[in-house]
């Protein structure tokens, strides 16, 4: 499944700002507190890109 942010991008690849997106819904719906730097909990690094 793929975000318009991701679209074209190889399978796993993710944005940063999807990653904030879902941390936004999931306070504003869910009551999650507190805010995760989503830098420190996600990368692409190990995304194959061939």
């Amino acid at each position: 499944m793929h975000s318009a942010r991701s679209e074209g991008k190889p399978f796993g690849w993710t944005s940063k700002e999807d990653w904030e997106q879902s941390q936004d819904l999931l306070q504003k719906y869910f009551d999650m507190k507190g805010k995760v730097d989503v830098a420190s909990v996600y990368t692409n690094e190990f995304v194959e890109t061939k």
